[in-house]
């Protein structure tokens, strides 16, 4: 079994934000994330 990751790219982005999720891992699968977006802050 392969390992994936999920994530969302935050680099560098102070304050409120809605980012997209994204995921990688087994080349032959597609990946669909629920939901697809996240809202973090970051101080």
């Amino acid at each position: 079994m392969e390992d994936f990751v999920v994530y969302v790219d935050a680099a560098e982005k102070k304050g409120q934000h809605k980012l997209e999720v994204g995921a990688e891992g087994l080349k032959k699968a597609k990946w669909l994330t629920f939901p697809s977006t996240a809202t973090i802050h970051i101080q």
